[in-house]
Protein backbone atom coordinates (compact mmCIF):
# COMPACT_ATOMS: atom_id res chain seq x y z
CA UNK A 1 0.00 0.00 0.00
CA UNK A 2 1.38 3.44 -0.89
CA UNK A 3 2.02 6.09 1.75
CA UNK A 4 -0.91 8.11 0.42
CA UNK A 5 -3.11 5.06 0.64
CA UNK A 6 -1.95 4.39 4.17
CA UNK A 7 -2.80 7.95 5.19
CA UNK A 8 -6.25 7.58 3.69
CA UNK A 9 -6.69 4.25 5.46
CA UNK A 10 -5.64 5.77 8.81
CA UNK A 11 -8.13 8.62 8.46
CA UNK A 12 -10.91 6.19 7.56
CA UNK A 13 -10.18 3.99 10.57
CA UNK A 14 -10.14 6.98 12.94
CA UNK A 15 -13.54 8.04 11.62
CA UNK A 16 -14.96 4.55 12.14
CA UNK A 17 -13.56 4.26 15.67
CA UNK A 18 -14.82 7.68 16.74
CA UNK A 19 -18.27 7.08 15.27
CA UNK A 20 -18.99 3.70 16.81
CA UNK A 21 -17.21 3.49 20.16
CA UNK A 22 -19.79 5.62 21.96
CA UNK A 23 -22.51 8.12 20.94
CA UNK A 24 -20.74 10.91 22.85
CA UNK A 25 -17.88 10.70 20.36
CA UNK A 26 -20.03 12.62 17.90
CA UNK A 27 -18.75 15.81 19.55
CA UNK A 28 -15.23 15.02 18.35
CA UNK A 29 -16.33 15.95 14.84
CA UNK A 30 -15.95 19.56 15.94
CA UNK A 31 -12.17 19.19 15.53
CA UNK A 32 -11.72 16.14 13.31
CA UNK A 33 -12.46 18.01 10.02
CA UNK A 34 -9.16 19.89 10.40
CA UNK A 35 -7.39 16.55 10.08
CA UNK A 36 -9.45 15.38 7.13
CA UNK A 37 -9.38 18.44 4.91
CA UNK A 38 -6.18 20.36 5.65
CA UNK A 39 -3.77 19.43 2.82
CA UNK A 40 -0.57 19.67 4.85
CA UNK A 41 -2.00 17.53 7.62
CA UNK A 42 -3.90 15.01 5.54
CA UNK A 43 -0.88 14.18 3.43
CA UNK A 44 1.33 13.82 6.48
CA UNK A 45 3.75 16.18 4.81
CA UNK A 46 6.80 17.61 6.48
CA UNK A 47 8.39 20.99 6.09
CA UNK A 48 10.25 23.80 7.82
CA UNK A 49 8.33 25.41 10.67
CA UNK A 50 8.95 27.90 13.44
CA UNK A 51 9.10 27.09 17.16
CA UNK A 52 9.71 23.37 16.67
CA UNK A 53 10.66 23.10 20.36
CA UNK A 54 6.95 23.05 21.32
CA UNK A 55 6.84 19.43 20.12
CA UNK A 56 9.20 18.33 22.90
CA UNK A 57 7.31 15.98 25.26
CA UNK A 58 6.80 17.95 28.50
CA UNK A 59 6.72 15.35 31.30
CA UNK A 60 8.55 12.16 32.24
CA UNK A 61 5.34 10.13 32.50
CA UNK A 62 4.39 11.14 28.95
CA UNK A 63 7.87 10.43 27.63
CA UNK A 64 7.96 6.95 29.17
CA UNK A 65 4.65 6.18 27.41
CA UNK A 66 5.99 7.21 24.01
CA UNK A 67 4.05 10.46 24.05
CA UNK A 68 0.69 8.65 23.82
CA UNK A 69 -0.89 10.78 26.51
CA UNK A 70 -3.65 13.02 25.12
CA UNK A 71 -6.42 10.69 26.33
CA UNK A 72 -5.15 10.59 29.94
CA UNK A 73 -7.33 12.65 32.29
CA UNK A 74 -6.73 14.26 35.65
CA UNK A 75 -2.98 14.90 35.32
CA UNK A 76 -1.28 18.31 35.27
CA UNK A 77 1.39 16.83 32.98
CA UNK A 78 -1.20 17.00 30.18
CA UNK A 79 -1.36 20.80 30.34
CA UNK A 80 0.71 21.31 27.19
CA UNK A 81 -0.50 18.09 25.51
CA UNK A 82 -4.31 18.26 25.84
CA UNK A 83 -5.84 21.11 27.88
CA UNK A 84 -9.29 19.49 27.67
CA UNK A 85 -8.24 16.81 30.16
CA UNK A 86 -7.55 19.35 32.91
CA UNK A 87 -11.24 19.61 33.87
CA UNK A 88 -10.92 16.08 35.30
CA UNK A 89 -8.50 17.32 37.97
CA UNK A 90 -10.17 17.40 41.39
CA UNK A 91 -7.43 19.02 43.51
CA UNK A 92 -4.72 21.58 42.81
CA UNK A 93 -1.71 20.09 41.03
CA UNK A 94 1.76 21.32 40.10
CA UNK A 95 4.64 19.70 38.24
CA UNK A 96 8.33 20.42 37.66
CA UNK A 97 10.27 18.58 34.93
CA UNK A 98 13.94 18.59 33.99
CA UNK A 99 15.62 16.85 31.07
CA UNK A 100 19.31 16.67 30.23
CA UNK A 101 18.73 16.49 26.50
CA UNK A 102 21.14 15.48 23.77
CA UNK A 103 24.25 17.58 23.05
CA UNK A 104 24.01 19.27 26.49
CA UNK A 105 20.64 20.83 25.67
CA UNK A 106 18.74 21.61 28.88
CA UNK A 107 14.95 21.39 29.03
CA UNK A 108 12.53 22.41 31.74
CA UNK A 109 8.77 22.44 32.22
CA UNK A 110 6.65 23.83 35.04
CA UNK A 111 2.88 23.64 35.25
CA UNK A 112 0.08 24.39 37.66
CA UNK A 113 -3.66 23.61 37.47
CA UNK A 114 -6.30 25.08 39.75
CA UNK A 115 -9.76 23.47 39.74
CA UNK A 116 -12.78 25.78 39.83
CA UNK A 117 -16.41 25.23 40.62
CA UNK A 118 -18.80 23.79 38.04
CA UNK A 119 -16.23 21.27 36.75
CA UNK A 120 -13.84 23.87 35.38
CA UNK A 121 -10.10 24.40 35.72
CA UNK A 122 -7.48 26.98 34.82
CA UNK A 123 -3.78 26.42 34.41
CA UNK A 124 -0.42 27.98 33.72
CA UNK A 125 2.63 26.39 32.12
CA UNK A 126 6.17 27.29 31.07
CA UNK A 127 8.46 25.36 28.70
CA UNK A 128 12.11 26.35 28.43
CA UNK A 129 14.83 24.97 26.18
CA UNK A 130 18.43 26.15 26.42
CA UNK A 131 21.05 25.25 23.83
CA UNK A 132 23.88 26.55 25.98
CA UNK A 133 26.65 28.82 24.73
CA UNK A 134 28.58 28.74 21.47
CA UNK A 135 31.90 30.19 20.42
CA UNK A 136 31.38 32.89 17.83
CA UNK A 137 33.70 32.62 14.82
CA UNK A 138 34.31 34.45 11.55
CA UNK A 139 36.48 33.69 8.49
CA UNK A 140 39.06 36.14 9.83
CA UNK A 141 38.91 34.66 13.35
CA UNK A 142 38.08 30.93 12.91
CA UNK A 143 38.89 30.15 16.56
CA UNK A 144 36.75 32.94 17.94
CA UNK A 145 39.44 34.03 20.35
CA UNK A 146 38.52 37.71 19.94
CA UNK A 147 34.75 37.40 19.58
CA UNK A 148 33.42 35.69 22.68
CA UNK A 149 30.32 33.51 22.94
CA UNK A 150 26.59 33.70 22.26
CA UNK A 151 23.54 31.76 23.40
CA UNK A 152 20.31 30.32 22.06
CA UNK A 153 17.11 29.49 23.90
CA UNK A 154 13.38 28.95 23.45
CA UNK A 155 10.46 29.83 25.71
CA UNK A 156 6.73 29.03 25.72
CA UNK A 157 4.18 30.37 28.20
CA UNK A 158 0.69 28.87 28.22
CA UNK A 159 -2.57 29.95 29.85
CA UNK A 160 -5.08 27.09 30.03
CA UNK A 161 -8.82 26.76 30.51
CA UNK A 162 -10.91 23.59 30.61
CA UNK A 163 -14.48 22.66 31.49
CA UNK A 164 -16.74 19.62 31.42
CA UNK A 165 -19.82 19.38 29.24
CA UNK A 166 -21.89 16.76 31.00
CA UNK A 167 -20.63 13.60 32.63
CA UNK A 168 -18.40 12.35 29.81
CA UNK A 169 -17.13 15.19 27.64
CA UNK A 170 -14.74 18.03 28.41
CA UNK A 171 -13.11 20.68 26.27
CA UNK A 172 -10.21 23.03 26.73
CA UNK A 173 -7.80 25.47 25.14
CA UNK A 174 -4.33 26.92 25.62
CA UNK A 175 -3.27 30.43 24.68
CA UNK A 176 0.49 30.33 24.16
CA UNK A 177 3.13 33.01 23.83
CA UNK A 178 6.26 31.75 22.07
CA UNK A 179 9.76 33.22 21.97
CA UNK A 180 12.99 32.09 20.34
CA UNK A 181 16.43 33.71 20.45
CA UNK A 182 19.72 33.03 18.68
CA UNK A 183 22.49 35.48 19.55
CA UNK A 184 20.95 38.94 18.98
CA UNK A 185 18.21 37.73 16.63
CA UNK A 186 14.82 36.72 18.00
CA UNK A 187 11.25 35.96 17.01
CA UNK A 188 7.94 35.64 18.79
CA UNK A 189 4.49 34.29 18.07
CA UNK A 190 1.06 33.51 19.45
CA UNK A 191 -0.63 30.11 19.16
CA UNK A 192 -3.63 28.23 20.50
CA UNK A 193 -4.32 24.58 21.30
CA UNK A 194 -7.88 23.22 21.28
CA UNK A 195 -8.88 19.79 22.51
CA UNK A 196 -11.71 17.47 23.46
CA UNK A 197 -11.52 14.69 26.02
CA UNK A 198 -14.05 11.89 26.48
CA UNK A 199 -14.23 9.64 29.53
CA UNK A 200 -16.48 6.56 29.66
CA UNK A 201 -15.81 4.89 33.04
CA UNK A 202 -18.38 2.13 32.44
CA UNK A 203 -16.29 0.95 29.49
CA UNK A 204 -12.95 1.88 31.08
CA UNK A 205 -12.32 3.94 27.96
CA UNK A 206 -10.99 7.45 27.26
CA UNK A 207 -10.64 9.29 23.97
CA UNK A 208 -9.22 12.60 22.79
CA UNK A 209 -8.69 14.81 19.76
CA UNK A 210 -6.31 17.79 19.92
CA UNK A 211 -5.42 20.54 17.47
CA UNK A 212 -2.13 22.18 18.44
CA UNK A 213 0.02 25.18 17.55
CA UNK A 214 -2.49 27.06 15.39
CA UNK A 215 -1.27 30.64 15.30
CA UNK A 216 0.91 33.31 13.77
CA UNK A 217 4.58 34.26 13.83
CA UNK A 218 4.58 37.93 14.79
CA UNK A 219 8.24 38.63 14.09
CA UNK A 220 10.50 36.35 12.10
CA UNK A 221 14.06 35.24 12.81
CA UNK A 222 16.47 37.15 10.55
CA UNK A 223 13.52 38.27 8.44
CA UNK A 224 12.21 34.75 7.83
CA UNK A 225 8.73 33.69 8.96
CA UNK A 226 8.17 29.96 8.69
CA UNK A 227 4.67 28.75 9.59
CA UNK A 228 3.67 27.36 12.96
CA UNK A 229 4.14 23.58 13.53
CA UNK A 230 0.40 22.91 13.25
CA UNK A 231 -0.49 19.35 14.24
CA UNK A 232 -3.42 17.21 15.25
CA UNK A 233 -3.62 14.07 17.36
CA UNK A 234 -6.29 11.49 18.08
CA UNK A 235 -5.82 9.12 21.00
CA UNK A 236 -7.54 6.48 23.07
CA UNK A 237 -6.90 4.83 26.42
CA UNK A 238 -8.26 1.56 27.75
CA UNK A 239 -8.00 -0.25 31.09
CA UNK A 240 -8.80 -4.00 30.87
CA UNK A 241 -11.14 -5.39 33.51
CA UNK A 242 -9.43 -6.89 36.57
CA UNK A 243 -5.98 -5.87 35.31
CA UNK A 244 -3.97 -2.87 36.65
CA UNK A 245 -2.85 -1.87 33.16
CA UNK A 246 -3.47 1.30 31.15
CA UNK A 247 -3.11 0.88 27.37
CA UNK A 248 -2.70 4.02 25.27
CA UNK A 249 -2.79 4.50 21.50
CA UNK A 250 -2.30 7.69 19.52
CA UNK A 251 -1.87 8.88 15.96
CA UNK A 252 -0.46 12.28 15.04
CA UNK A 253 0.16 14.19 11.86
CA UNK A 254 1.35 17.70 11.23
CA UNK A 255 2.92 20.34 9.08
CA UNK A 256 6.47 19.61 10.28
CA UNK A 257 6.40 15.80 10.32
CA UNK A 258 4.87 12.75 8.72
CA UNK A 259 1.95 10.80 10.12
CA UNK A 260 3.18 8.88 13.15
CA UNK A 261 1.84 6.41 15.67
CA UNK A 262 2.44 6.10 19.40
CA UNK A 263 1.66 3.35 21.88
CA UNK A 264 2.18 3.15 25.62
CA UNK A 265 1.45 0.92 28.58
CA UNK A 266 1.44 1.68 32.30
CA UNK A 267 1.37 -1.25 34.72
CA UNK A 268 0.63 -0.71 38.40
CA UNK A 269 2.79 -3.38 40.01
CA UNK A 270 1.98 -2.10 43.50
CA UNK A 271 -0.38 0.54 44.82
CA UNK A 272 2.29 3.21 44.53
CA UNK A 273 4.73 1.91 41.89
CA UNK A 274 4.16 2.14 38.13
CA UNK A 275 6.20 0.59 35.32
CA UNK A 276 5.89 2.19 31.88
CA UNK A 277 6.94 1.38 28.34
CA UNK A 278 6.15 3.03 25.04
CA UNK A 279 7.01 3.42 21.40
CA UNK A 280 6.86 6.38 19.02
CA UNK A 281 7.43 6.10 15.28
CA UNK A 282 8.43 9.78 15.16
CA UNK A 283 11.98 8.64 15.97
CA UNK A 284 12.29 6.63 12.74
CA UNK A 285 14.41 9.34 11.12
CA UNK A 286 17.13 8.69 13.72
CA UNK A 287 17.52 5.00 12.90
CA UNK A 288 20.84 3.61 11.77
CA UNK A 289 21.44 0.66 9.48
CA UNK A 290 22.19 -1.66 12.40
CA UNK A 291 20.24 -4.23 14.34
CA UNK A 292 20.35 -2.00 17.43
CA UNK A 293 18.44 0.69 15.55
CA UNK A 294 15.25 -1.22 16.25
CA UNK A 295 15.40 0.25 19.76
CA UNK A 296 15.02 3.77 18.39
CA UNK A 297 11.63 5.07 19.44
CA UNK A 298 11.31 2.68 22.39
CA UNK A 299 10.79 4.47 25.70
CA UNK A 300 10.55 3.30 29.30
CA UNK A 301 10.26 4.63 32.81
CA UNK A 302 8.98 4.28 36.33
CA UNK A 303 6.74 6.25 38.66
CA UNK A 304 6.57 6.20 42.45
CA UNK A 305 3.64 7.69 44.35
CA UNK A 306 4.09 8.80 47.97
CA UNK A 307 1.13 10.52 49.62
CA UNK A 308 0.61 13.77 47.68
CA UNK A 309 3.78 13.46 45.58
CA UNK A 310 4.72 11.43 42.54
CA UNK A 311 8.22 11.02 41.14
CA UNK A 312 8.46 10.00 37.47
CA UNK A 313 11.53 9.03 35.47
CA UNK A 314 11.83 8.29 31.75
CA UNK A 315 14.65 7.22 29.45
CA UNK A 316 14.56 7.64 25.68
CA UNK A 317 17.45 6.14 23.66
CA UNK A 318 18.08 7.86 20.33
CA UNK A 319 21.23 5.88 19.38
CA UNK A 320 22.69 8.44 17.01
CA UNK A 321 22.30 11.36 19.40
CA UNK A 322 22.53 9.67 22.77
CA UNK A 323 20.02 8.96 25.53
CA UNK A 324 17.56 11.47 26.94
CA UNK A 325 16.75 11.30 30.67
CA UNK A 326 13.71 13.07 32.13
CA UNK A 327 12.60 13.43 35.71
CA UNK A 328 9.34 14.97 36.93
CA UNK A 329 7.96 15.72 40.37
CA UNK A 330 4.19 16.15 40.60
CA UNK A 331 2.50 17.70 43.64
CA UNK A 332 -1.14 17.49 44.73
CA UNK A 333 -2.56 20.05 47.15
CA UNK A 334 -5.74 19.62 49.16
Amino acid sequence: MTSTGMCGYHRHMICVIIKYLHPSFRYLWMILPFYLVHPALADGGSGTTSFSFVRVIPGARQAALGGAFSSVGGDVNNLMWNPASLARIQTKQAVVTYANYVLDIQYGFMGYVHPLRSNQAVGFGIQYLSFGTFQETTPSDPTGSQLGTFGADDLAIALSYSRQFGAHLSGGANLKFLYERIQEASMDGIAVDMGLHLSIPSRRLNGAVVLQHAGVVRSGLAGRRDPMPLSIRAGAGYTPAHLPLLILLEIETGRSHKTAGRIGGEFNIRDQVFLRVGYSSTASDLRLETSDSRLTGVTSGIGVQAKSYRLDYAVTPTLRLGTVHRISLTFRFE
